[in-house]
């Protein structure tokens, strides 16, 4: 991983909050274990811990969504490299430029969405139904911080590629 000092302050705040969602989804499968393990040894005295199950599935949403953004920038996300490695290197650049514009104009969709969703989940009152009645509209800001988060890491890695496109382009031109 590169060194904070040679980032952008965008680059190191997203560094920082990357990690720091990381850890919190790295500590909810924890979390998630232990919870799911209590449960099935009180099961065994026929006793049940009530709302475990809709817990899980609002931690399951932070898992997920907590590492995404993580996941991209380590580029630990499926690639499809077996086709484009043998392609020229500009066509290889035109086309994860390409790819990365596709996934934030994706993802700005999903960012819109959230919002709409989490207002009317919010305003409707929705909840989970259960033995324990959870509200909907804190998983959906999960989704919504998630997916802000990875919105923002494409836009910042797509800047850094154009740059150094562009600064590829300009030392060729110089030569």
């Amino acid at each position: 991983m590169k060194a904070q000092n040679n980032l952008t302050r965008p680059e190191r705040f997203m560094t920082r909050l990357e990690r720091g969602c990381a850890v919190v989804s790295s500590i909810t499968v924890l979390i998630i274990m232990v919870l799911i393990c209590f449960d099935a040894v009180t099961r065994k005295f026929h006793v049940s811990v009530p709302g475990v199950y809709e817990l899980v599935q609002y931690m399951m949403v932070l898992i997920i969504f907590g590492g995404l953004a993580y996941t991209e920038s380590t580029g630990h996300n499926i690639r499809m490299d077996a086709v484009t490695s043998r392609l020229p290197k500009l066509t290889q650049r035109i086309l994860d430029a390409t790819g990365l514009t596709l996934c934030l104009v994706i993802s700005i969709f999903i960012v819109i969405s959230s919002v709409m969703g989490t207002v009317n989940s919010f305003s409707t009152n929705e909840v989970i139904g259960g033995l324990v009645n959870y509200p909907v509209w804190p998983g959906k800001i999960i989704v919504l911080i998630g997916m802000l988060a990875l919105s923002f890491r494409f836009f910042l890695s797509l800047t850094k590629r154009n740059k150094a496109v562009t600064g590829a382009a300009e030392q060729g031109a110089a030569r």
